[in-house]
Formats: C-alpha cells, structure tokens, sequence
C-alpha cells in the first residue's frame, strides 16, 4: 500500500492501519454509553461524541506515529542498501 521494501517498515505500517481501523471501531463501540434506567423511565443508549473524538484523534495520532517511524526504518534501509552497493564498487 505505501510501497515499502523492508519486512519491518511494512509490518510497522500494517500496524499502524489496524490501529486506526480499530481506533475508529472503537470510537464507535465506546462512544454508545447507556444511561441508568430511573423510576419514570427504562435505560436506553445514546452516542457521546466527546467519546468518539477521543478515541479517534488518539487513533490518528497513533497512526501518524506508527507510519512516521515505519517510513525512518524504510528509509534507513534504502541508506543501507546504497552504502552496502557503493562499498561493493571500491
């Protein structure tokens, strides 16, 4: 998906996607709260959205990390494949 060459950046990236997926599922499964029944009436579920953000911005963020480091690895890689071709030249 991000064209990555290295195992390691690419099963970082992977990561990274399923913690968004999960952190949008998440937002969506934690963001239903119920409400205690009363005397007058029965419980019923409503959606907070403050809920929600929260764990979807902690889910971008999560992601931002994750693909960020797998793309220093990914780059660190492709530096080491150049130093290791140029050395082979000498």
């Amino acid at each position: 998906m991000f064209n990555l060459s290295n195992h390691i950046a690419k099963f970082i990236s992977n990561i990274a996607i399923l913690t968004f997926i999960s952190a949008i599922i998440g937002g969506v499964a934690f963001g239903n709260v119920e409400i205690p029944a009363t005397y007058t009436t029965v419980s019923k579920t409503e959606f907070d959205i403050t809920i929600a953000l929260t764990w979807w911005i902690e889910g971008i963020i999560a992601f931002a990390l994750l693909l960020g480091f797998a793309y220093i690895v990914e780059y660190l890689y492709v530096i080491s494949e150049k130093l290791k071709a140029t050395e082979n030249n000498k």
